[in-house]
């Protein structure tokens, strides 16, 4: 059977159409490059405007709020020679730091939620980090949480997308939900099981997932073309 070009030609449009019905989006997060290093001095110890501590403790800017623990820090990354981050600043979490953000978007159904950020290896410093996402500040993170380990970067001093690292160094953090989505709005939860783990720009992407219903149209669809040019 000989297939006309118009004939691909509209099997192409379908297909190209079929990225429309998987589209992927950004959610915005509040403060995401940690730009909150108010202080005279290059560090300052503060939760960064924007996000909660694990006690609770919301952050403020300007003016950094501390709280007992006293886990995170901002700092000039030029101070520490620090080079490919967002901006000025970034976050520091010593040993045990948590802290959330409530992105004021609930989880949909059929939706892959992935979640990066830009990791650096302070001077020649082994530290961990884990993130993800949650129902809650402190609740368990869903799916697979992302993380780097600090000992086996190659380069010092330099942010790089947790993305860009082999499966040694690190991975993003996913969560693919299903026909039901979890309730409640969407946490998103950054910690540091040792400290000083250095991070910067965070974000997060939603890709829905293209329902059965709408392959089988599409299917469908390019096979009465087909027929048609018989």
């Amino acid at each position: 059977m000989k297939i006309h070009k118009k004939t691909l030609f509209s099997i192409l449009c379908l297909t190209i159409g079929l990225p429309s019905i998987a589209g992927a989006a950004s959610i915005a997060v509040t403060n995401a490059s940690f730009e909150d290093n108010d202080q005279p001095q290059n560090w300052a110890n503060g939760i960064p405007g924007g996000w909660t501590s694990e006690g609770g403790t919301a952050g403020t800017t300007p003016g950094l709020t501390v709280d007992g623990p006293n886990r995170t820090f901002m700092e000039l990354s030029s101070a520490i020679g620090a080079s490919g981050g967002d901006g000025p600043t970034n976050l520091g979490l010593r040993s045990n730091a948590l802290i959330y953000q409530d992105l004021g978007v609930p989880f949909l159904a059929n939706t892959v939620y992935t979640v990066d950020l830009l990791a650096n290896r302070r001077g020649g410093a082994n530290n961990e980090a884990v993130f993800g996402l949650s129902t809650s500040g402190t609740g368990a993170l869903l799916g697979t949480a992302g993380g780097f380990t600090t000992s086996t970067f190659t380069t010092s001093n330099t942010f790089l997308p947790v993305s860009s690292l082999t499966a040694a160094q690190g991975n993003v953090a996913t969560f693919t939900t299903g026909a039901t989505a979890p309730a409640g709005n969407v946490f998103l939860v950054l910690s540091a099981p040792t400290g000083n783990a250095v991070v910067d720009l965070i974000s997060v992407d939603a890709t829905t997932i293209p329902e059965p219903s709408s392959l089988a149209l599409i299917s469908l669809a390019a096979l009465g073309i087909l027929r048609r040019r018989r």
